[in-house]
């Protein structure tokens, strides 16, 4: 089993708390289309149905429950970093609403190793491309 992309947490996480594709949509600026392909590639890489469409809305599977769960509390622990340790200037980081996996290894590296340069050398890149990754983040 791969493991989902951020964008597949956060377009989960909005359909279990809308149960509405156009407002699960809305919430995260993307298209209807755009969401339902984000939940079709969950559900393809998690090779199980995760919600149920009908004419009332969507409704999570018992599995779909689980995952939705499971990305709330991933997602909240990024809003936690976000408002706490990686705010700069009282300005919240965007790690929650635009990070991507590569966003999320930058910051842990350097968290780990103390520094862009070490987290660059353990996560083989070059030291640049963390710092831009880190900078994506920051919303610089």
């Amino acid at each position: 089993m791969r493991p989902l992309s951020a964008p597949q947490v956060r377009a989960i996480r909005a359909l279990a708390d809308t149960r509405r594709l156009s407002e699960a949509a809305a919430r995260l600026n993307l298209s209807p289309s755009a969401l339902s392909r984000h939940i079709a590639g969950a559900e393809a890489r998690l090779g199980l149905p995760l919600f149920r469409r009908g004419w009332s809305g969507v409704e999570a599977t018992g599995a779909g429950d689980a995952v939705a769960r499971r990305c709330q509390r991933i997602l909240a622990r990024l809003e936690a970093l976000d408002s706490g340790p990686l705010a700069e200037g009282g300005r919240p980081s965007r790690l929650a609403s635009h990070a991507r996996w590569r966003h999320l290894r930058a910051v842990a590296e350097t968290l780990r190793c103390g520094s862009v340069s070490g987290a660059a050398a353990a996560m083989g890149l070059s030291q640049p491309a963390v710092s831009q990754a880190l900078a994506e983040v920051a919303g610089k």
